[in-house]
């Protein structure tokens, strides 16, 4: 793969990472020139849509995400049969690879700084309703510079307000994942609070906290067992960070904290001042409804130790009647165990909730959609009604589960009915003024398109012709031609439009008519540049024979303008020069910042101004801290 060239831009240099779905390439963007990495679908997992759904969805998940302490998602691509995705180049290591380097915990106030970046990773996603659902500290890269960036949004889903769709998927990695994730429960955002619970305890302590031979047992053990206090293996840790991973890694989600947020500030609060506690319980009563299965190696190792047992002083014969009923109350439980797992098994096929797959509701009649769910198992509920010019009146225009998720039967699929065209029906507005006519047309969700003046006999500002007609049916917020009259004299004239020419052009409409154009100045408006952006005299205004309009030229858009905050605490220096250069939609470059600050300055304000969509790349020094992709509107 190695000098391959993806979408005629990215040149692939060297292979840096291996998955289990994809393999990551370091690779060259021709057009921005700089390091990108791309992310490839392994060629067998091209005919999987299982596969290829999971890898779409992380593009998808992560596009729409702007932050410093998120791996940024710059483009996706299909090439001939290659699936691909471009995103930001982390000149680092994975914090496993961090944690495992240094073989014992970190220093805690680098567990507090790394875990704020993450938390503030989780905040902006959540508020973007994005759950990650596989927060891991192989998922974490940690840059040169000690950034965090949070990586890999392959099983994130976005956040409702309801339920979550229950699937054959696993959802995060199991030393890692949430009880209710393990039990394939409702999960929501925190979720992610407890699994970054476990990267910093992790953190804290060089080790996980559960531990096992498969991952049944791991994820049983965060289901059923309590933690072992990561104080046990770091006597160095304050007790206050002690509470704060124990919190978020509360089995109940209740007993957690409740957003992101609020661990953030208890770790803010820490980093002032290490001292600090916060009294949280962090003992519950969790559910121990989980089955867990015998350990057959146990009862085997037991049988055997049993059978070699010294004889007791009752001599052989005692020993052996012993090992008699011993071998027979074995027997016995045995028996017991194999028709209990067979009854279990069999009730639990009985019983077992099915998994179906939705169907396409959309352009069905709703009593028929509900009728073929119900057949399915599942439920239906209206969730509003809205117009709609495509779909007829009750039918499916929307579904709240797209046609091939699967679900659990028992599930409510919401649905919004139209009801059919918006439709109005087309005032009369013949020989009526102009005046009057607009504000009929207002009351019926109508606009004017555009109004026309020739000479009549009749007075001036009556209508003389429309369209549509009166009568006919249009859609609520069309507009109406009108031909309007403008009296019978040719030495009054009505006011024309002229905003949006040239000024040329728009001398060239008044031509004849004796009236004067004074310009008066240029101005930000949302005409195109050097076209007329106001006129003193509005439009439908009689004017005369040598009467002054006045016109400002416009220079286009004003730039948007945004604020910027940037923290110091990430220079490698006491100081650096900040650079940051801009490039436009046509990959033209340039630099609109660069001055020197310090680490004692904190943090620091850059207001930047743009217009559509720009990619800012942000250097500390000569190192690339940040790239983003905004857009300005």
């Amino acid at each position: 793969m190695k000098g391959t060239i993806l979408g005629n831009r990215y040149e692939l240099i060297e292979k840096i990472g291996d998955g289990g779905m994809s393999d990551v390439y370091k690779a060259r963007c021709q057009v921005l020139k700089r390091h990108v990495a791309v992310k490839i679908l392994k060629s067998e997992f091209n005919s999987d849509p299982d596969f290829i759904k999971k890898f779409d969805a992380e593009s998808t998940s992560a596009a729409g995400l702007n932050h410093p302490n998120i791996v940024n998602i710059f483009d996706v691509g299909i090439e001939e049969d290659l699936r691909y995705i471009v995103m930001e180049y982390v000149d680092g290591k994975t914090l496993k690879s961090l944690v495992r380097e240094k073989g014992e915990a970190l220093e805690e106030s680098e567990i507090i700084r790394l875990s704020m970046q993450i938390a503030s990773a989780l905040d902006h996603a959540h508020q973007h309703q994005i759950i990650h659902r596989d927060i891991k500290s192989q998922n974490i890269m940690i840059s040169r510079e000690q950034v965090a960036k949070v990586a890999d949004f392959g099983i994130a889903k976005a956040m409702t307000s309801s339920t979550i769709v229950h699937s054959n998927e696993v959802m995060g990695s199991v030393q890692y994942a949430s009880p209710e994730q393990s039990k394939g429960s409702v999960i929501d955002h925190r979720s992610d609070i407890y699994s970054l619970g476990v990267v910093m305890y992790e953190m804290a302590t060089g080790r996980l906290p559960f531990v096992g031979e498969n991952a049944v047992t791991i994820a049983l053990k965060h289901m059923r067992e309590q933690v072992v206090p990561p104080t046990t293996y770091n006597k160095a840790l304050s007790e206050g960070l002690e509470e704060v991973i124990l919190k978020a890694m509360m089995k109940n989600p209740d007993s957690r904290y409740q957003n992101i947020n609020e661990m953030m500030v208890d770790l803010n609060r820490l980093r002032s001042n290490p001292a600090e506690t916060f009294n949280y319980e962090n003992s519950e009563d969790y559910d121990y409804a989980t089955m867990v299965l015998p350990n057959y190696q146990e009862i085997d190792a037991m049988s055997k130790k049993l059978k070699t047992k010294k004889k007791t002083k009752g001599g052989a014969e005692k020993g052996s009647r012993l090992t008699l009923v011993t071998v027979i109350l074995l027997a016995f439980l045995a028996s017991l165990l194999i028709f209990s797992l067979i009854g279990f098994n069999i009730l639990r096929d009985k019983f077992a909730i099915q998994e179906v797959e939705v169907p396409n509701l959309i352009e069905m009649p709703f009593e028929e959609a509900r009728d073929e769910l119900n057949a399915l198992g599942l439920y239906i509920e209206e969730e509003g009604t809205r117009f709609s010019n495509v779909i007829e009146a009750g039918r499916v225009m929307e579904q709240s589960e797209v046609a091939g998720t699967i679900l659990k039967e028992g599930f409510t699929i919401k649905v919004v009915v139209s009801k059919g065209q918006n439709l109005v029906e087309v005032p009369n507005l013949l020989q009526k003024e102009l005046s009057e006519a607009q504000i009929i047309l207002e009351n019926k969700e109508l606009n004017v398109d555009s109004v026309a003046y020739v000479v009549n006999e009749l007075p001036r500002g009556y209508i003389l012709s429309q369209d549509p007609a009166g009568g006919e049916l249009i859609e609520v917020g069309e507009a109406i031609k009108l031909v309007v009259s403008q009296g019978s004299s040719a030495q009054e004239y009505i006011m024309p439009t002229i905003t949006g020419l040239t000024y040329e052009e728009a001398l060239s409409r008044l031509d004849g008519n004796e009236i004067q154009l004074a310009l008066t100045g240029y101005e930000y408006s949302d005409f195109p540049v050097d076209t007329v952006a106001t006129q003193s005299i509005s439009q439908g205004t009689i004017v005369y024979p040598g009467d002054v309009v006045e016109v400002t030229i416009s220079n286009g858009p004003r730039l948007a303008t945004r604020a910027y905050k940037f923290y110091t605490e990430y220079f490698t220096e006491d100081e650096a020069v900040v650079t940051i250069e801009m490039v436009n939609e046509e990959g033209e470059a340039q630099i609109v910042y660069a001055e020197t600050h310090t680490k004692a300055e904190e943090s620091f304000v850059v207001e930047l101004s743009g217009q559509g969509d720009v990619t800012i790349n942000i250097y500390y020094g000569e190192v690339l801290f940040n790239t983003l992709n905004e857009r300005f509107e």
